[in-house]
């Protein structure tokens, strides 16, 4: 017996002579008794974290009930979550909503991320058709809203046609004046059918033969987030007449979806600077 006593003293002596480099076997704890890594941080440790958890979370509550209200087809309470420039009344915002709402299977976007920008700007990615993007949600005063909308002049023009002065026809566009950089969307939307294409036929000019008129055509389509390009664009150089079919330009863009809400964009190269291009053009389809 006194040898026994003799040997647990000498461990306790050996393991307080080592302190905590000298560990017991492991000790698996039971659920009761097991803690979480959240548990473990100070509060100062944490609270950094948890500002930025909760921005990120504000921003992508709001996208998810945009998401759910569009498929639902609530749009006034879509329309409450947003800042969208695209619209110049509540009225026709909600007609195009329930027009993105007939064609988008908005059950089938994901919010997959966030990224915070700032205190009051967060960029929400969502994973549409297998492709993602950047959404921007912005803090406006004590509410979180989704900002849609380019803020280009010609996206709300093109896309509120009736409140502006046009004698444009179907599939129609026209441009006057188009300088370097600026883009102009044609205001008359289109529908493509089984024949996946859509040719352009018109006519552009500087006015002055020493310059000639260069400008990018495309077609776009206005969907719920923007415009969204479908086509490979078509630079087009050169002057021709309005009153001379036989100078006027001809090109056709292939491997566009059947569906509606087809728009051509128009993007002014002419060069030098203080030098405008006018035209107009049909848009054919099969």
């Amino acid at each position: 017996m006194k040898k026994k006593w003799f040997t647990l003293l000498t461990t306790l002596a050996m393991v307080t002579a080592l302190g905590t480099s000298v560990s017991a076997a492991p000790v698996v704890l039971s659920a009761d008794t097991s803690v979480s890594a959240s548990e473990t941080l100070t509060k100062d440790q944490a609270a950094p974290d948890a500002t930025v958890d909760q921005s990120e979370q504000e921003a992508q509550k709001v996208v998810a009930k945009f998401l759910t209200s569009m498929q639902e087809k609530n749009f006034t309470d879509a329309v409450s979550l947003v800042k969208d420039s695209r619209y110049l009344s509540e009225e026709k915002q909600i007609q195009k909503y329930e027009e993105y709402s007939n064609r988008t299977d908005f059950n089938k976007i994901e919010v997959v991320g966030s990224q915070k920008e700032s205190n009051s700007s967060v960029a929400v990615t969502i994973k549409e058709d297998g492709e993602k993007q950047d959404l921007k949600v912005i803090k406006d005063g004590e509410e979180w809203k989704l900002v849609l909308g380019d803020g280009n002049p010609a996206t709300v023009k093109a896309l509120n046609p009736s409140e502006f002065s046009t004698n444009a026809a179907v599939d129609y566009y026209r441009l006057s004046g188009v300088q370097y950089g600026t883009v102009l969307i044609g205001g008359d939307a289109f529908s493509v059918g089984s024949s996946h294409t859509a040719t352009i036929m018109g006519w552009q000019t500087t006015g002055y033969d020493s310059v000639k008129a260069v400008n990018r055509y495309e077609v776009v389509q206005d969907v719920w987030n923007g415009w969204k390009e479908w086509s490979v664009p078509q630079k087009i150089s050169g002057n021709s007449a309005e009153k001379n079919s036989s100078t006027w330009y001809s090109r056709s863009f292939d491997g566009i979806p059947a569906g509606s809400g087809y728009h051509i964009r128009i993007t002014g190269l002419t060069t030098p600077d203080g030098y405008g291009s006018s035209g107009a053009g049909n848009v054919y389809v099969n």
